[in-house]
């Protein structure tokens, strides 16, 4: 998901679109994950991904 996320970030950014790649965890049971929002909104995701982690980076 990293790599994916990463890569439509710079896709949009190069397209002016202000896009943040963002990083988000959870402790029991551990999971990482990590998508890409536009004006707020998480676009290749579900729209909830800040309820279901506790976000760790915004790039």
């Amino acid at each position: 998901c990293l790599t994916y996320s990463y890569a439509l970030k710079r896709i949009l950014n190069s397209k002016n679109i202000d896009a943040h790649l963002v990083i988000g965890v959870r402790t029991q049971p551990f999971y990482s994950h990590s998508w890409v929002e536009v004006g707020g909104k998480v676009i290749n995701d579900a729209p909830n991904m800040r309820d279901k982690l506790s976000v760790i980076a915004e790039i």
